[in-house]
Parts: C-alpha cells; structure tokens; sequence
C-alpha cells in the first residue's frame, strides 16, 4: 500500500477531511474478520457487492427531537472541506457511515448498554467490492503533530485484517439453546388484545409490536460465520453488521428505507406477511392477498408516499403490489420512485419517513405514543435504519430487521408484526416466529 503513502506525503496540512482511494485488484472481500473490533458491514449478496469500514476518522453522536438534522448539519460541514485524492481515476466516493435507533429517546439501556442512539461516522478504512474490483478508501483529519501518512501508518493493524484471508471455523457443536423472551407469549397476546381495543376505539389505525428471544451455545458465534450463513439462506436485500465494543448487531433487512442517485429518491413500502406460498397449489402467495394484509400494506404505502411530497416531486409507484418472497415468508412490496426537491438530503428523507407504518403503527405520532405506555422490549437498534452517505450527497439507508445482538456465545433476536382490525394475537404470534426462523438457521448455521 505503498501508493497510498506516496499521495499522502503531498497532501496539504489541512484540519479538514483528507481521502485517498486506490484500486485493490487482488483483494476478494469475505466479510468482517474475527480480529476486527470496531467496523460496519454493508453488503448486497445477491448483487455480488459488499463494504466494510473500519475504525473512525471522524464521529458524531445524537439523540432526542432533530438527531438526524443534527448528524445531517455534521455532515454538511464536512462537505464543505472534504478533499478527495484519486490518482488512479476509481470514482467512488468517501463514505459516512449512519446508524440509528427506532426511538429518538431511547435511553439505549439493557443489552443495548454503551451504543449510541444515532451516529455519523467517517470511517478510517473503507474497503468496497463489487464482484472482482475493489476500492480501498483511507480518510483521516489531519490534526496536532500526526501527518496523514503517520495516521496512515497507524491503520496497518486494521488494514492487515482486512486483508488477510478468512478464518475457516468448525462447525457448532450441538443446537442452541432458547432463552428469555420479552414480552413472553401469554404477554405478547395481551398486548396485542389491548391495542385491538383502543383499534375499535378509534385511537389507532395500526400498531407495530415488537419481541425479543434471547439464544446461546457452546461456541462464540462469528459475524462473518453468520453472514455467510445468511447469504446462503436470504441472498435478497441488505446484509449488514455493526460491531462496536463487545457486541456485534447482524441483520438481512428486506426494507430499503431510502435510496438517493443524484435526484432520483427510492423507497420501499414493504407491509403484509405470510409464510411462504400461504394460499392453494394453484395460487401460491394468495395468503399474502387477504383483506388484512391488503389494508395493513396501503396504511404503509400511503404514508411513504405522503412523506415524500413535501420533499420530492414526480412520484411514481405500480397501481398493484408486488410480492416480495424470502426465506420463510413473502410480503407484499410496492416500490415508489421521486425526484428530490434541490437541497432535499438523504438525511432529510429518512427523518420525514422513519419510522413508517411499517415498524412503529399509524397514525405515527398516536401509535408511538402507545408504545412509550405499553413497552414491548429493549428495541435499540432494532427496527432503526443502517446506511451510507458519500461525500458527493448519494446515500442509502436500510431499515433494521431480521437482526440479532450477538454478544460472545449469546444472542438477542427481535422481530415483531403489526397490529391492525382483524389481527389475531395467535396468528401475530406465529409471524413473529416465522420472521425470527431465518436468523434462527442462521446462527445454528454460523
């Protein structure tokens, strides 16, 4: 990595963010090494693209009302001075990396002990690959005696773990072992018979309740073990993992929260649930066409949409929705496309759409209120949203769903269902099951 030095020596001594991207040819990216302790994993397995960054140039932490317009004005000032070396003409630019909790005023206590609501991160080593080409990104911010190519040479720890070639790990001994669940299935049906009741009172269209079931084993599980279980099982949407201290967050989320090229703005409404082929042999997927979910997925859909005119224009979305089918189950999946008002960030979307009906209820404010009254679990991270965005303004959020909280050889897995007239708790049971199955096999697996 020597050209990577070589640019820095002529680098200017600024205070701002300084880049530097080359080519790594001979690299093949196989997810985050054991050895690594601090980094964030994006990657889209059935795309054949993946990214990790590793370490921090720069980081910001937020919480509360206005966190993410917080992070966004962060960003911003980055922009401003942000100076990008490319001498080999790879075009991609700098990534900041976000991660954010479900909750503005999540305390983020529990399991979640030590993690930050909401935080922007400009990562010290990018690594980015799509099918046999990959970019190294270095990024530091030049300050007190450390030169850039001194910053440089103290990330060749981290750097040499990138590189080296995955660890072959033996297969887990014996099955996991299920632990505590919050609620438990008895205070799961009460929930969901409480929120029926203020459903026909008229106080809620919609709630989304969530679980957590707690698993162990005999074994540390490993992330990069566990993603690659989950490319096996789910290649579909975005794989992620955030590791931060001793715990590690994995997910393979479905649900595209907001995608930013240039002006083009896109978004998933992603709502309805069945186990896979629910219907007849001559319908398969028809389960995920009764009236329940019909309605469940317009509540979401015409949120998304409603979200997006006060900051895009040009709207557009099929007149019938698409089924989205996955390891155990199917769901019901328009997509909406728009084009961005000027000065409208990736950031400024996410705040006007997250949370959607999708993961918190409808009417927003009145089903999140209902939740803060009767708390389900420790959400966290979970049903939060991981992304990117590059200093050039494109981005790209994906909510967090499917997900574990590995710690050592213990794991936390959350899923939850939505609560709308019709729902019934054994059967809200049961899709919370089937959401769970999948990480389940996965770290079984991994």
């Amino acid at each position: 990595m020597d050209r990577v030095a070589a640019v820095l020596r002529g680098a200017p001594r600024r205070r701002a963010l300084l880049s530097v991207s080359v080519a790594v040819p001979q690299l093949r990216l196989d997810g985050p090494q054991a050895k690594l302790k601090d980094y964030i994993y994006w990657g889209r397995p059935a795309e054949g693209g993946c990214a990790i960054a590793v370490g921090s140039a720069t980081c910001v932490q937020a919480a509360g009302a206005g966190r993410l317009q917080r992070l966004d004005q962060t960003l911003s000032r980055y922009r401003r001075d942000w100076t990008h070396l490319d001498p080999e003409g790879v075009a991609q630019p700098p990534w900041a990396l976000i991660v954010f909790a479900f909750d503005r005023d999540d305390p983020m206590d529990g399991a979640w002990q030590g993690l930050p609501n909401a935080t922007l991160r400009v990562p010290a080593l990018l690594l980015r690959c799509r099918n046999d080409e990959t970019v190294l990104t270095f990024t530091c911010c030049p300050r007190g005696d450390a030169t850039p190519e001194q910053q440089w040479r103290r990330c060749q720890g981290d750097l040499q773990c990138l590189l080296d070639e995955g660890v072959a790990w033996p297969p887990a001994p014996g099955r996991l072992k299920r632990g505590l669940e919050l609620p438990g299935p008895q205070a799961w049906r009460g929930m969901v018979e409480h929120a029926l009741q203020d459903i026909r009172a008229g106080r809620l269209s919609k709630v989304v309740l969530a679980r957590s079931v707690g698993v162990s084993r005999d074994r540390h599980f490993v992330v990069a073990e566990v993603l690659r279980a989950l490319a096996r099982l789910t290649p579909e949407g975005t794989h992620m993992a955030v590791a931060q201290g001793a715990s590690s967050l994995v997910a393979a989320s479905p649900e595209r929260l907001v995608s930013v090229r240039g002006a083009r703005v896109e978004c998933d409404a992603l709502a309805g649930t069945v186990a896979r082929g629910a219907g007849d042999a001559e319908h398969p997927g028809r389960g995920a066409q009764c009236d329940k979910t019909r309605r469940e997925h317009a509540l979401v859909l015409d949120a998304v949409t409603a979200a997006l005119r006060g900051a895009c224009t040009d709207l557009q979305w099929p007149a019938r929705p698409k089924l989205l089918r996955l390891h155990s189950l199917e769901h019901l999946w328009t997509p909406v496309s728009a084009r961005r008002y000027a000065g409208v960030s990736v950031l400024d979307l996410a705040a006007h759409l997250h949370p959607t009906p999708a993961v918190g209820g409808s009417p927003t404010a009145s089903a999140l209120d209902w939740l803060r009254v009767h708390p389900d679990c420790a959400r966290g991270w979970y049903a939060g949203a991981v992304g990117w965005l590059d200093s050039a303004g494109d981005g790209e959020l994906a909510v967090v769903l499917r997900c574990a909280l590995l710690r050592g050889a213990f794991a936390i897995l959350y899923a939850g269902a939505g609560v709308v007239a019709g729902s019934e708790p054994e059967q809200e049971l049961a899709e919370t099951e089937l959401k769970l199955s999948t990480m389940l096999a996965a770290l079984a697996d991994g």
